[in-house]
């Protein structure tokens, strides 16, 4: 008999990240919130449908294969999800025959390298550990080009997930509406769905789509896109805190300044330089 394999969320955010339909799906906060294992799941998800290109950044290639990496995590995974799965360890690719996608890893440690990408044509595009990539306008935004993919019966998507950092480019985005006055991310505004048109490489915001369409129009052409911010907090992964009891109370007993960007997910605040 064979044995059944039951991959699910851990967590409510985590479930609301692989249910987004939005254009670009962010998924950020405190440590420990399962931020690695909720990209591949939700990679799982989109390799399961017919014809999917997929591809994962990060910013170093020691990054996409270190111990508890991503693309270790995807391997493992992938492997007990689809029997048939070829892992290509040397081309850093996953493929699976059953539904004819293919799932790559890549670097873009340089901002020449994303030069490399830009004829490729991707139905799902993820950065992992976003705000590791600066400038936030030259190696995150031309990717956005590369979304298209005619054979698969879903709009392609982008999905950030990060840490919090001081005054990325990302910050930006969600400042005015997904944060509070100290740049933590808010909950009753988690997950809420906003739309934008991008002018001169920055966005401007619009609350619901119809008011977006009613100046730039609707249908195929249309440069309306949808976005997301998810909160992820580490209180709501409970397996971690099952496995690890005394994570939450690590974090909680940090410096001030660290438990605000570890714990609480701020965005706007940061360690002072050592020395003077």
């Amino acid at each position: 008999m064979t044995e059944k394999i039951l991959l699910a969320p851990a967590s409510l955010p985590q479930e609301q990240f692989l249910g987004s339909s939005s254009t670009i799906t962010l998924y950020s906060g405190s440590a420990g919130a399962g931020k690695t294992f909720a990209l591949v799941l939700n990679m799982v998800k989109f390799a399961a449908r017919q014809n999917s290109t997929i591809i994962c950044f990060r910013r170093t290639s020691t990054q996409i294969r270190g111990p508890g990496s991503v693309w270790a995590e995807a391997s493992r995974i992938f492997k007990q999800m689809f029997p048939d799965a070829r892992i290509r360890s040397r081309d850093l690719e996953i493929y699976i025959p059953a539904t004819n996608s293919v799932v790559k890893f890549a670097h873009l440690q340089h901002i020449s390298d994303v030069s490399n990408h830009l004829g490729s044509q991707f139905s799902v595009v993820v950065f992992d550990e976003a705000t590791t990539f600066e400038p936030f306008e030259e190696f995150i935004l031309p990717l956005m080009g590369r979304m298209r993919n005619a054979n698969v019966d879903y709009v392609p998507q982008m999905f950030w997930a990060t840490n919090p950092k001081y005054n990325h480019g990302i910050y930006h985005w969600i400042k005015d509406f997904y944060l509070d006055e100290n740049g933590i991310p808010l909950k009753e505004r988690s997950n809420v769905e906003r739309y934008f048109v991008m002018k001169d490489n920055k966005p401007v915001w619009f609350d619901t789509r119809s008011e977006a369409e009613e100046l730039y129009g609707s249908g195929p052409t249309s440069p309306v896109r949808s976005f997301r911010s998810i909160r992820a907090h580490v209180t709501d992964n409970i397996p971690l805190l099952k496995a690890n009891p005394d994570y939450l109370a690590n974090l909680q007993a940090l410096p001030e300044i660290k438990k605000r960007i570890f714990l609480d997910g701020s965005w706007t605040s940061r360690e002072e330089e050592a020395g003077y």
